[in-house]
C-alpha cells in the first residue's frame, strides 16, 4: 500500500531539509583554509639540505602545508 504525502507536507519537509543544507554549507564556510608554502621557500627559511628538498618535492609537489613539511623533514640541530 502506496502513502501519498500531500503537497502542503511536501513542501514542509523539502524546507527542512533545504535549512539543513544552508546550516551544513555555513558551517563549511566558516571552516579556517589551510595556508600553503613552496616547498623551497620553506626549505629555505628553516635551512634545509638541496638533497632533503628535492625528496620533499617528489614526495608532495611544488607545494605544501607547514604541518605536511615538518612532519617530513629532519630539522638540522641548532647551536647558541
Amino acid at each position: 500500500m502506496a502513502r501519498f504525502m500531500l503537497v502542503s507536507d511536501a513542501r514542509r519537509a523539502f524546507s527542512v531539509l533545504s535549512r539543513e543544507i544552508d546550516m551544513q554549507m555555513d558551517h563549511i564556510a566558516r571552516m579556517p583554509a589551510q595556508k600553503v608554502y613552496k616547498v623551497t621557500e620553506l626549505a629555505r627559511a628553516l635551512h634545509i639540505r638541496d638533497e632533503q628538498e628535492q625528496e620533499l618535492k617528489t614526495l608532495f609537489g611544488e607545494f605544501v602545508t607547514r604541518q605536511e613539511f615538518l612532519s617530513n623533514v629532519e630539522l638540522p640541530p641548532r647551536f647558541r
